[in-house]
């Protein structure tokens, strides 16, 4: 069968992501020219929910020199190469580390909890989180500051990779613009769902915590109600180099 791109997502033991690992694998070396976005989803805020042998068979997986994209978070960055990320430096040499031993192109990593102090650069607005890029067809990782909203949302990090597996397509590989066109979209889904869940609780702001169903439920991200979003194209964010 002929696929034009592959999204691997959430997959919880190791040998069901073996396997769809060989597959994806396979279509790759079949068709090179299918893009493959790997979404390497473990946990998120130090807490790790699928099993701990799934590591090393995405480290595997990666090794194969076949996943164009990856979208970790930091946490999950941290388990791929097996580092803290603290700072600029140790970040860079996250990037380097993954690049150089599992061969991938691109790096998107959906969530940076760092200060601008701790990457390197200035900003006013103390109340921020961090998309960071770094790509062999970059000279320096690239940065994006998004205001951050103090709640947890779920289905984040799946329509993240989802909608940058959209862009790429379309943009024919632009990891800059396309990250960006995501980033805009997310904005803005993300101001639907808040408005939503301060609705639904007659005007009470609802803060949704990870591991608790009933915040969790009401801060589920707004997919449908957020439809016509989906084929913008706007570009929001400025680009740092780091």
């Amino acid at each position: 069968m002929h696929y034009d791109a592959i999204l691997t997502g959430y997959i919880h033991g190791h040998e069901s992501l073996k396997a769809t690992g060989e597959i994806c694998i396979d279509v790759k070396r079949k068709n090179p020219n299918t893009l493959w976005v790997l979404d390497p989803v473990m946990g998120d805020e130090g807490q790790l929910y699928v099993s701990k042998s799934v590591i090393p068979v995405y480290r595997e997986i990666l090794k194969s020199g076949k996943v164009d994209v990856i979208t970790p978070n930091q946490f999950e960055l941290e388990l791929l190469c097996d580092q803290e990320i603290y700072d600029k430096k140790s970040l860079h040499s996250a990037f380097r580390r993954v690049h150089k031993e599992c061969n991938v192109k691109h790096i998107v990593v959906s969530s940076l909890n760092l200060t601008a102090e701790e990457l390197g650069f200035q900003s006013d607005n103390e109340n921020s989180i961090y998309c960071c890029i770094s790509s062999v067809d970059l000279p320096y990782p690239v940065i994006f500051e998004v205001q951050k909203l103090n709640s947890y949302f779920t289905g984040v990090g799946d329509l993240f990779s989802a909608l940058l597996l959209d862009r790429m397509f379309k943009t024919k590989g632009d990891i800059i613009s396309s990250t960006n066109q995501v980033l805009s979209v997310m904005s803005k889904v993300l101001f639907v769902t808040r408005h939503f869940a301060y609705t639904n609780n007659v005007g009470k702001c609802v803060q949704g915590r990870m591991g608790d169903p009933t915040t969790m439920k009401e801060c589920e991200l707004r997919i449908v109600e957020c439809r016509e979003f989906y084929s913008d194209c706007d570009e929001y964010f400025s680009p740092i180099m780091i």
